[in-house]
């Protein structure tokens, strides 16, 4: 008889991860412990009798909750209290177990192993080319922001040429009325010398 244990990466603190294989019905008492910092990342055959329930439970207990006296240990808030925690824990004992024994499962997981190769080439590759789509969107969106900036200096140098040439035209304009305003002016005014002949 063997158990298949499951490899998992548990991230202790902000620098520090932890990669362990532990039995199955071990995993949920993980991340109850760690929250969310616990990810499953491969399984493994071990060969071993299983483990009694009570016997198991006790070791979880002793293991995760030590010197906790009369406080609810994380293995009671995970499987429960007494026999209904022990039962159900026998319960996930009972679905590990497999008659598959080491040796075949280390044939097989160089199989499995090539498979998880190229799942991760392809993670990468597909990180990659995500990248890459988000670095040609980032320069487009840049070249768009440099381009309505150019846009927006050529239509103030616009209307500025456009206010410089109604300042001129404006200016112009009032010469031209302030130099035709005295011709105008003595085109009216009666001619005093030609009157005074008369």
């Amino acid at each position: 008889m063997s158990i298949r244990y499951q490899v998992v990466k548990v991230r202790l603190s902000e620098v520090s991860t932890r990669q362990v294989a532990v039995p199955p019905w071990e995993v949920p008492i993980l991340q109850a412990v760690y929250g969310g910092s616990v990810e499953i990342i491969d399984e493994e055959i071990v060969d071993r009798v299983a483990p009694t329930a009570d016997d198991e439970y006790k070791r979880l207990v002793n293991r995760y909750s030590p010197g906790k006296e009369g406080g609810a240990s994380v293995v009671a808030q995970v499987y429960g209290l007494f026999e209904a925690g022990i039962d159900k824990l026998d319960k996930e004992i009972g679905k590990a177990e497999t008659d598959e024994d080491a040796d075949h499962a280390k044939a097989s997981k160089a199989g499995k192993d090539d498979r998880l190769k190229a799942l991760k080439e392809k993670q990468k590759a597909d990180a990659e080319a995500f990248k890459a789509k988000q670095d040609e969107e980032l320069k487009q969106a840049q070249r768009d922001a440099d381009a309505r900036i150019r846009q927006g200096e050529q239509r103030n140098k616009e209307d500025d040429e456009r206010r410089d040439q109604e300042d001129r035209d404006a200016l112009l304009l009032a010469n031209q009325r302030a130099l035709a305003s005295p011709v105008r002016q003595a085109a009216k005014a009666p001619d005093k010398g030609h009157d005074a002949k008369k």
